[in-house]
């Protein structure tokens, strides 16, 4: 995830998260590169885990569904107990090249923002 373009979301993304015990939840993405994202959640997750991911890049798509594996997390799941968000870096496991071309042309664009 080193040396590729990524880009921080102005707002968060909704992702649909399918846990570990199968069950779904929504988070929320703070950026994404052609390999990954990083996502902000209510409950805890641990390295290693293996989810799946589906959302939809602003404004119109594509929609990307993928299998995926959690590589980092920031919040020890004592601090997520007590109510703080946990950040984890969530990495793509079986994402067709067209879409790898075009999650890598979505992050390298600027973001427009108003002043």
């Amino acid at each position: 995830m080193g040396s590729e373009p990524r880009r921080d979301f102005p707002l968060p993304l909704r992702v649909d998260l399918r846990r570990p015990d199968g069950t779904t939840t929504v988070e929320y993405a703070v950026n994404i590169s052609p390999s990954g994202l990083c996502l902000h959640l209510k409950d805890f997750l641990s390295e290693g885990d293996r989810i799946r991911v589906e959302f939809t890049l602003p404004p119109s798509g594509p929609t990307v569904r993928a299998d995926a594996s959690v590589v980092w997390v920031s919040c020890p799941e004592a601090e997520a107990e007590e109510g703080r968000l946990s950040e984890i870096g969530v990495q793509f496991g079986n994402l067709e090249d067209r879409v790898r071309r075009e999650l890598a042309e979505y992050a390298s664009q600027p973001i427009n923002r108003r002043r």
